[in-house]
């Protein structure tokens, strides 16, 4: 037993390591992007509302080492929450042009970790991708409702 609840430990970990990662990286990535992107088009939040599904891959070089399941709803007032792996999370939406930038909390037995994610796409699609520690991370969400 004192085996599976250290993996169990060291999953939490995990988890908060790869959240802090993303928002420290996304962070620094929004600073450089938000003056390089000219933007094309805007998006309101409100033509987002609804579910999305998707995925944050954790990558060391070319290899996809772990990966954490995301499946959030978008309100039309321009909320959101939901779940990225097994914690919950929720925020708020902004948009920048037609970039999307989710902007929360979430919440694992070990804390509360920061969450930002700066988005390209369309009202079905959105992706990035996050320069880390560990190599980079891509976040990828498709509408499903």
């Amino acid at each position: 037993m004192g085996h599976k609840k250290g993996l169990e430990a060291m999953a939490r970990h995990a988890v908060l390591l790869i959240l802090a990662a993303l928002i420290a990286a996304g962070c620094a990535t929004h600073a450089r992007s938000a003056a390089s992107d000219a933007p094309s088009a805007s998006v309101a939040p409100s033509t987002l509302a609804g579910h999305w599904q998707g995925d944050v891959n954790e990558t060391a070089s070319v290899l996809v080492i772990r990966t954490w399941a995301l499946d959030l709803t978008i309100a039309e007032d321009g909320s959101w929450r939901g779940t990225i792996g097994k914690a919950k999370a929720s925020g708020t939406v902004r948009t920048r042009g037609d970039r999307v930038v989710l902007d929360g909390v979430a919440v694992t037995p070990d804390g509360t970790q920061p969450v930002y994610f700066d988005l390209k796409g369309d009202d079905q699609r959105r992706w990035g991708e996050t320069v880390t520690s560990f190599g980079r991370a891509s976040v990828t969400l498709t509408r499903t409702g």
